[in-house]
């Protein structure tokens, strides 16, 4: 009693009530979130920062020490866009920094110090991959889940920020007292008009124009910054005078750079821009469930981005797609996207790789505008292949920037080595084996100097400035050798133009009615253009798998193994399990089997699957461990096959496969929140009624 009694028992008491109370109050509001909180948990320990993240992804997008003359000077190395990430831009505007200064020289306090430890730990962390330690931050837990060290430039600002308003403060204090004068009045609507004026000319004014500007403003804010700081150090303002001054300077700073920013980094396009049908979308076949996939090699302009459907954009039109930004990519997606193959692409279903395009001036750019990975590269290395028998080359391919080549111009040999050690020479010429892509184009027709070549396949394309619409060419080239059939071992191609204007599609070894591909040898793709305007190069991949299929031979075998097996060039299309059971059933050629989808929802699919042996069927989607199916009303099992895909064990027949995605974690996680909104209503309905009956 005598405890309970005592002062410093209820102080205590007390002290530990308030403790209590925001921690019950963080419970509950994760209790409540518990639905959501559970499945992220658990979605970021399955995605490639689970265990941690490595030391390259860790320390990207670090700030480096020679930004920070751009605090002063933010476009001293011209226009930034796109070549500096905005994740390392920070700008503070001149007199913030100016103010600071004042508050760590002449306000030596507690807050001072706080925000200037904050502000220099902030801005060493930012600093990242240029510190030696940071990169060992990355085993602390929870830490190395995230990367882009500049990220801490956001405490840095606000600490600098806290500063800016202490040195404020100090300015303040030494000003005049007095009401609004009139002298405020007239600088206040100075000021009101030049970032008014700033603002509507943001846009008006062309970029180039504000970074010219920008030459002398940074000169211009720092010292009239400094012009108020040292009269107002000596009380030359009154106090309204000051902080009209130091706010209207301020956001005048601050107004011209975002000007720049309108223009680049922030420019705003109209919805009806952002959600208009892309024109490439009329010449894909995708209603199948197909896919694409786009190269990520450039950072594209916004329309750009749109008709190659970069993305994310592909979303947008409800076009599905290999990849994707997301800052949680499952760890395992995640390794087959950074090893893909063709035997990839098929596998997953990409039926187009798109290109987004760049201004093609050089041959240089022409290069990157038709790049494809997945494709044979004959202009860069020779092929090695087995000895195979030939005698003679199918060529199909196309120039550009080529007007000026006359019948019979080599653009190129191709040198063939034998099995022998002889090489045989093959050349491509224009105006008989290849030509100008844009042959039909108006301006190309009325200058060109070579003929046009056997046309190999046409496609729409757009091109030129003013944009034109015309039939695009890839051209044909049959070259028999001079000697009987021999056995090739070695193909290279030795350009006589630059390699960037020479676009190989495909190289065919034939021998009568035998055709040999050339990529199908050394394990690349044969992909076809079929379509190419000013924003976007597509390729046809006419090997991509269904979306879903049945298959008959299985094994199980290690995450290693099986990503191994699927990069192999010689991979047979067995399927990898992770775990279940093996199949080897050879049910031989022409066997009638499909794996419809008839209901295709984000948490349901639907199969009707007709299999004539026992086997599997794969659904050519990401697989999760929240992911169940029902085979013709009872549960089955969905394993883990090759890598990330779902498949389910069924008996030959017909069957109704459906696959529902019920994760556990939501579930656990839902009950979770019931109960803790349960406990927000009856806590507080508990508290009313006791206090009536204290009463």
């Amino acid at each position: 009693m005598f405890l309970a009694a005592s002062p410093m028992f209820r102080i205590r008491a007390r002290a530990l009530g308030h403790a209590l109370i925001p921690l019950a109050a963080i419970w509950l509001g994760a209790g409540i979130a518990a639905a959501q909180l559970l499945p992220a948990f658990e979605l970021a320990q399955a995605s490639a920062r689970g265990g941690g993240v490595s030391e390259a992804f860790f320390t990207e997008f670090s700030y480096s020490p020679a930004l920070l003359a751009l605090l002063l000077h933010p476009f001293l190395l011209g226009n930034p866009y796109p070549r500096v990430s905005v994740e390392v831009v920070a700008y503070l505007g001149a007199l913030p920094l100016l103010l600071a200064s004042v508050a760590i020289f002449f306000r030596r306090n507690r807050a001072t110090l706080f925000w200037l430890l904050l502000a220099v730990g902030a801005l060493t962390l930012a600093f990242g991959g240029f510190t030696p330690f940071y990169r060992y931050l990355r085993f602390i837990p929870v830490l190395n889940f995230f990367r882009v060290p500049a990220r801490f430039l956001f405490p840095f600002a606000l600490a600098v920020s806290m500063l800016s308003g202490i040195g404020f403060d100090v300015l303040l204090a030494r000003a005049r007292e007095s009401g609004f004068p009139r002298n405020a009045r007239i600088v206040g609507a100075l000021f009101g008009a030049t970032i008014a004026g700033v603002i509507g000319l943001a846009t008006l004014v062309e970029v180039d124009a504000w970074i010219a500007a920008w030459r002398a403003l940074p000169f211009i804010f720092f010292a009239s910054g400094l012009f108020i700081l040292l009269r107002g150090g000596r009380g030359g303002f009154n106090r309204a005078l000051l902080a009209t001054l130091v706010l209207g300077l301020s956001l005048a700073d601050l107004a011209a750079f975002g000007a720049v920013y309108v223009q680049t980094f922030n420019v705003i396009a109209p919805r009806a821009e952002i959600f208009s049908t892309p024109r490439v979308l009329a010449d894909l076949a995708l209603s199948d469930g197909a896919r694409v996939l786009t190269s990520e090699s450039v950072y594209p302009w916004l329309s750009v981005m749109r008709e190659s459907l970069y993305p994310n954009l592909n979303a947008a039109y409800r076009v599905p797609a290999l990849g994707g930004y997301t800052p949680l990519v499952p760890r395992r997606m995640q390794l087959v996207l950074d090893h893909l193959t063709p035997a990839l692409l098929n596998l997953f279903g990409v039926r187009y790789y798109l290109v987004p395009q760049v201004l093609p001036v050089d041959p240089a750019s022409e290069q990157a505008d038709l790049a494809d990975p997945f494709a044979l590269k004959l202009s860069e290395h020779a092929i090695e292949i087995q000895p195979t028998e030939a005698s003679g080359l199918l060529i199909d391919s196309s120039l550009a920037q080529s007007v000026e080549l006359h019948d019979g111009d080599v653009v190129a040999n191709f040198v063939l080595t034998l099995d022998n050690g002889q090489t045989i020479t093959v050349p491509l010429r224009a105006g008989f084996d290849t030509g100008e892509w844009a042959y039909e184009r108006s301006d190309v027709r009325r200058v060109v100097q070579h003929s046009e070549p056997p046309i190999a396949t046409t496609f729409p394309a757009r091109s030129a400035f003013p944009i034109e619409a015309h039939p695009g060419h890839t051209f044909r080239a049959q070259r028999p050798f001079s000697v009987a059939p021999v056995n090739v071992v070695r193909i290279a191609l030795e350009p006589k133009i630059p390699a960037g204007l020479i676009h190989i599609e495909r190289v065919v070894l034939t021998d009568g009615d035998t055709h040999t591909d050339l990529a199908a040898l050394v394990g690349k793709a044969s992909h076809r253009l079929i379509y190419r305007s000013e924003d976007v190069a597509v390729y046809e991949n006419a090997s991509g798998a269904p979306r879903a299929f049945v298959t008959h031979s299985a094994l199980v075998v290690n995450d290693e193994t099986a990503l191994a097996r699927l990069q192999a060039p010689d991979y047979s299309g067995e399927l990898l399990l992770a775990d279940g059971e093996e199949l080897q059933n050879d049910v031989g050629e022409g066997i009638d089997e499909q794996a419809e989808i008839i209901s295709y929802e984000p948490e349901r699919v639907v199969l009707n699957v007709n299999a004539s042996f026992d086997g599997y069927v794969v659904l050519a989607d990401a697989w999760d461990a929240g992911w169940t199916a029902v085979v013709d009303g009872q549960p089955a099992t969905v394993q883990r096959a090759d890598l990330v895909l779902r498949a389910v064990r069924i008996a030959g027949g017909q069957h109704r496969v459906e696959f529902l995605y019920r994760p556990r974690s939501f579930y656990i996680g839902a009950v979770i929140s019931i109960v803790s909104l349960l406990a927000l209503v009856l806590i507080p309905f508990n508290l009313w009624l006791f206090a009536r009956r204290a009463h």
